[in-house]
């Protein structure tokens, strides 16, 4: 079953144009949310899962996100902060960051002066909102490492280790991946995680045209499939309906360059530029999972990747909204997902694990 709801307001400062929310009849189905903005189209939000308030709230949670990012463009005359206050997780010292690595939108006046503002870059990576500091925080890292290791993996071509069913108790995500294949040739699944503490699950699905991928990460490895899958399934659906398109009916804007190259690949491109993992060896079992403290696995972490590891907060688009907006971040851990802008050498995360090389150095992750 598909709701639709169509803003029919003509104020353009309504920030939603339109609410499509796609919830099947059987409950053990993948449910979707999809919010099309009216004042930026890098301001979507989208999510897919089982719990449909949840999958509204994670859609409204990253709309919110995305405002917050993007506020240089939609309120111009109301931002002049040129740094941001960021701290270190561990030791709680404080360093300024430039603005220009958290936003995602260079229209803004304190950006003016930049003598070269054609090379500004800047993406999601590490960013998270959250009604509390401390799951935005948590759910920032978090993606901050899986980030850093789908970085990592790619550049290297290292393999990780192959998840199969053998090692997935809950039903439903054997559900989920039976409903899936309906619409795919094969789904592999791997850790690639660069951490003994958290598993970063990355979910490949291949057909003749259509295909798709996701990625989570998560210290419950089977929370972290989930989460995979449910990313996966929210991709797999753009792919067959932008396949059903016409060269002309397709257009991305300036905030979709990583989609756009994603959505060129031909569904065999797209399995040979992932190849190199298929040697990679079975996870025999997961661990069991620790209880920890979100100060300790950090430190954990930070301890692995040999970086120091930062937190800042971005104001709310919304003044008086509670959300919590956060980009979690090292300066010495990669700055973005578009590798085809530094030399992965730069950066000491680079040499914190063995490797042979950066064989995709230059080359675009193909992903969305």
């Amino acid at each position: 079953m598909e709701i639709e709801f169509q803003n029919e307001s003509s104020c353009s400062s309504s920030l939603l144009s339109r609410v499509s929310i796609r919830r099947p009849i059987f409950s053990n189905e993948i449910k979707s949310c999809k919010l099309t903005p009216n004042l930026h189209e890098g301001t979507s939000g989208r999510s897919v899962g089982y719990s449909i308030d949840k999958v509204i709230k994670a859609s409204f949670g990253e709309h919110l996100e995305r405002l917050s990012l993007f506020k240089s463009k939609l309120k111009p005359d109301g931002f002049d902060q040129k740094q941001f206050d960021a701290f270190n997780l561990i030791t709680g010292e404080t360093i300024k960051v430039p603005a220009a690595e958290v936003l995602l939108e260079y229209n803004l006046p304190i950006f003016k002066d930049y003598e070269k503002i054609e090379t500004l870059y800047s993406d999601t990576c590490g960013v998270a909102a959250h009604l509390n500091s401390k799951d935005a925080m948590l759910n920032g890292f978090m993606e901050f490492v899986e980030r850093q290791s789908l970085i990592q993996t790619w550049l290297t071509k290292r393999i990780g280790e192959r998840v199969t069913t053998e090692v997935i108790t809950d039903q439903k995500i054997h559900k989920s991946l039976q409903h899936l294949n309906k619409y795919v040739d094969e789904i592999q699944m791997f850790n690639i995680s660069i951490s003994k503490n958290i598993y970063v699950i990355l979910t490949l699905g291949f057909h003749k045209e259509s295909f798709s991928i996701g990625i989570d990460a998560d210290t419950d490895l089977e929370k972290a499939v989930r989460g995979s899958i449910n990313e996966f399934a929210m991709i797999l659906e753009g792919s067959i309906l932008i396949r059903q398109q016409s060269a002309e009916e397709q257009s991305f804007h300036d905030s979709q360059l990583y989609t756009e190259i994603f959505y060129q690949l031909s569904g065999e491109a797209f399995r040979n530029k992932f190849d190199f993992l298929f040697d990679s060896p079975h996870l025999v079992k997961q661990s069991e999972t620790k209880e920890q403290t979100f100060n300790s696995l950090v430190e954990c972490v930070s301890k692995e990747f040999k970086i120091p590891i930062y937190c800042t907060f971005i104001p709310s688009f919304i003044e008086s909204g509670s959300e919590k907006v956060v980009k979690i971040f090292s300066s010495d851990g990669y700055p973005h997902m578009n590798t085809e802008l530094f030399e992965p050498e730069d950066y000491k995360i680079s040499q914190s694990f063995p490797h042979n090389g950066f064989p995709n150095k230059g080359i675009h992750i193909p992903f969305p």
